[in-house]
């Protein structure tokens, strides 16, 4: 390992022997001793899909009325018991499986969130007569959202906030659940 590293340091310092059988099995050696992280783990690469940040989009828009925020968690719950799904798993699941695929897709499907966000209120407030009391449920969901799947990608504060306004991602933490 200490080989790798060197090599990797500067490029001059020569690479491990390929008949090093220690090199060949690092993988499954880190993966059995725990020591390797599923969340940063790309499975396969694929062909660009040009529509799946849409599609996530679309997905999480159908999913957002059926999570509650939880306060005391500060994360998305089922709002019913017979919904199968929960806020962390579907941000866990989207999280891997953008990772798949470029940077940019991750990029595409915050921007998607805030522009769905944005729209939402523009839409409340121009209703209401430029007075909001409350946010929506499916808004403040999907900026949790959001803001779990940033974390989750690990993707920066800045860049959500390129997308999502900031002043909403941090004021709907402070949210009551009983206002949704």
């Amino acid at each position: 390992v200490n080989d790798v590293r060197a090599h990797s340091r500067a490029p001059s310092k020569p690479q491990p022997q390929e008949s090093n059988p220690l090199l060949t099995n690092l993988s499954s050696l880190l993966v059995t001793c725990g020591m390797d992280d599923p969340f940063a783990k790309v499975y396969i690469t694929t062909d660009p899909l040009e529509g799946l940040p849409v599609l996530l989009l679309l997905f999480l828009c159908s999913y957002a009325g059926k999570f509650r925020y939880d306060s005391d968690f500060g994360t998305l719950v089922r709002s019913k018991s017979t919904y199968p799904l929960d806020g962390w798993p579907v941000s866990a699941g989207m999280s891997t499986l953008l990772r798949q695929f470029h940077p940019s897709y991750t990029s595409s499907v915050l921007a998607y969130i805030g522009q769905f966000v944005r729209t939402t209120v523009q839409g409340v407030l121009s209703e209401v007569g430029g007075k909001l009391s409350s946010l929506p449920k499916e808004v403040v969901n999907a900026v949790v959202f959001a803001s779990m799947l940033a974390e989750a990608t690990r993707v920066g504060r800045e860049e959500l906030f390129e997308h999502v306004p900031q002043f909403l991602v941090e004021t709907v933490c402070k949210l009551d659940s009983t206002k949704q």
